[in-house]
């Protein structure tokens, strides 16, 4: 014989007997300061995926919520370094015409690092290619017709 399928009470069941509606206030509480911390940190991701780096969150308690602001404020950090980094390469490089220059972004692993090896390549390809064409337009000055640029 199946036994009959018992529906959770409701908060109006609760409200009938007040020795138990303590229990389920406490529990509406509960869930509502979860969503609280849950929406702050939905809030702060959705600035990051717009672009927005100057978000962080604020670390209330010891628990999950604390770890998820300390890990998003960590992330926000290396972003922060390594979006400078670029930015100062890009201009020193291709701006101020300061060769040779390289980004670093400190204690970076994964896709971060590889990210910061990739900038520093292309800024070492640029640079490398600018040294080739100065060396030979100096060449060409002096009439030394027999140097050639290199384009790999």
């Amino acid at each position: 014989m199946k036994k009959p399928i018992r529906k959770p009470p409701t908060k109006a069941a609760f409200r009938e007997n007040d020795s138990e509606a303590a229990p389920f206030e406490r529990e509406t509480e509960i869930g509502d300061e979860v969503e609280r911390k849950l929406r702050l940190i939905l809030e702060a991701l959705n600035a990051v995926r717009q672009g927005d780096l100057t978000r962080t969150l604020t670390k209330e308690e010891e628990d999950i919520f604390g770890e998820l602001a300390d890990s998003y404020n960590s992330m926000v950090e290396i972003l922060n370094q390594f979006s400078a980094e670029v930015t100062r390469v890009a201009r020193e490089v291709g701006t101020d015409g300061k060769l040779g220059a390289q980004a670093e972004v400190p204690g970076v692993a994964g896709t971060w690092q590889e990210l910061t090896a990739n900038v520093n390549m292309m800024a070492a390809n640029l640079t490398d290619q600018v040294r080739n064409i100065a060396q030979v337009t100096t060449a060409i000055a002096q009439g030394d017709l027999s140097q050639k640029i290199t384009v790999e």
